[in-house]
């Protein structure tokens, strides 16, 4: 896996910067990748390895943070990856599948690859958006979750029902 130059060289994750290349080489499987640990491992660096490597070869690339603020609004994470133009939806449904359709419909032959850090702070309905994005074929998905917090449900089911890769982050020795 190489990437953009950074600041400062990942070194001691050779294995976990080859599974998130195994996501970009892959044909469906694994969709994605879980990275789960503590405060300050490395996760949201690990990622952002892979969403350079992703644009080094021309994929889409889209980044979103959850927030606890971001948290009390619908679709909160995702909101600066939406259309500026006035929405028609009435319900959080309606402002779903909009979402939904918005994102999906600028991908041309290749998923696009999606980094959503802070996972387990996501709105219901940004949980369930990537859920169901992941569950589409329409991203592969490169998520933190900061392992001892509550996860939303859809977030878990990316490992546990959407082929995504899981990954305790360890911190280096």
């Amino acid at each position: 896996l190489t990437s953009a130059p950074s600041p400062w060289p990942i070194v001691g994750r050779r294995e976990e910067l080859a599974l998130l290349q195994e996501c970009l080489d892959s044909e469906g499987t694994p969709r994605g990748l879980v990275v789960t640990g503590a405060a300050g491992v490395g996760k949201t660096r690990l990622v952002t390895e892979g969403v350079a490597a992703a644009e080094q070869i021309g994929r889409a690339t889209a980044r979103a943070t959850a927030t606890a603020v971001a948290q009390t609004i619908p679709l909160g994470a995702f909101a600066h990856l939406l259309p500026a133009e006035e929405t028609r939806a009435t319900t959080t449904l309606e402002l779903l599948r909009e979402a939904r359709h918005s994102l999906l419909a600028s991908l041309e032959a290749s998923p696009l690859v999606l980094c959503v850090d802070d996972a387990h702070l996501l709105d219901p309905a940004s949980a369930t958006l990537l859920q169901q994005l992941v569950a589409a074929g329409g991203v592969v998905a490169f998520v933190t979750v900061r392992i001892g917090e509550p996860v939303p449900d859809a977030v878990t089911a990316l490992w546990k029902d959407h082929e995504c890769a899981y990954l305790e982050l360890e911190p280096l020795s």
